[in-house]
């Protein structure tokens, strides 16, 4: 997974706390995943954005965007589930395997627009010069290191024609879904009114799944942020997490997300050790 972070060098307005959390966006087409960034930039005067990793330019839906620290949690998107709804071009093909996003099918005409890389107008090819010319919308459900145009391909090969990507909407990424991200006039009005982190701003435990996540007292969590190994009951935990390497959300007394720690191998006294990886507070 590519993690993109960006500093920014505009100054946070004076007597602002830092805060630290996610945006849901719902990125428009037309716009890179840096484009956001850039955008949310001179909207909210925040030092540092960053995102979990591309949405092509001309897909749409959830881009979830870090805030300050909240950055450092990226590393953990990658198991969380993400669903598209894809729409599927057969008979067509492109050197990346999607349609830039000029690109439109002029069904009431039976032409495809294909855009020329000049100035020049779109040139249009009439279907009859791909008569296996067709359309499948899907919905897929993946994690990490799937990619939609790699399917598109394949499923062309399947079937014998060329496939590509028409369009693409990203619905959900673990607990950020489409119907609840906001755009950027959502974010202007609440910056505004002052209600920025309570309209738009989610807190860091919201990537926190429930079988995953501790509440530890302040001496454990002082411990981690030493550099400590706290020891935890193996009860707190679901069997399948009771072994080395896996990641643990800590919340501390009023529920803020404390830290991430990874376990170690499990230590007589049925308890597991863990070991800090990123410390948030």
């Amino acid at each position: 997974m590519e993690v993109k972070c960006y500093t920014l060098l505009m100054p946070m307005r004076e007597g602002q706390p830092q805060l630290s959390g996610f945006i849901n966006v719902n990125k428009p087409v037309g716009f890179t995943s840096f484009d956001v960034i850039r955008r949310l930039r001179s909207i909210l005067r925040i030092r540092k954005l960053g995102h979990s990793g591309v949405l092509d330019k001309p897909a749409t839906g959830v881009l979830p965007i870090g805030v300050n620290r909240a950055t450092k949690l990226f590393q953990y998107f990658d198991r969380m589930l993400k669903v598209y709804l894809t729409t599927f071009l057969f008979g067509f093909s492109t050197d990346t395997d999607d349609i830039p996003e000029a690109t439109t099918l002029l069904a009431e005409h039976s032409q495809l627009a294909v855009p020329r890389k000049d100035n020049g107008s779109s040139p249009l090819i009439e279907a009859s010069a791909i008569p296996e010319l067709k359309l499948l919308t899907v919905r897929i459900l993946c994690r990490g290191g799937f990619y939609v145009r790699s399917l598109a391909r394949d499923v062309g090969e399947l079937v014998k024609a060329q496939g590509c990507v028409l369009s693409l909407v990203r619905e959900q990424v673990g607990p950020f879904r489409v119907e609840d991200a906001v755009g950027f006039d959502e974010v202007e009005q609440a910056v505004s009114e002052s209600k920025f982190q309570e309209r738009v701003l989610l807190p860091m435990r919201v990537i926190a799944e429930p079988e995953r996540t501790v509440k530890l007292d302040a001496a454990s969590i002082q411990r981690l942020r030493q550099g400590q190994q706290v020891l935890l009951q193996m009860s707190f935990l679901p069997e399948r997490l009771r072994r080395r390497g896996e990641a643990v959300f800590v919340l501390d007394s009023r529920g803020h997300l404390a830290a991430v720690a990874h376990t170690r191998e499990p230590v007589p006294g049925e308890r597991i050790p863990l070991q800090p990886a990123r410390l948030l507070r």
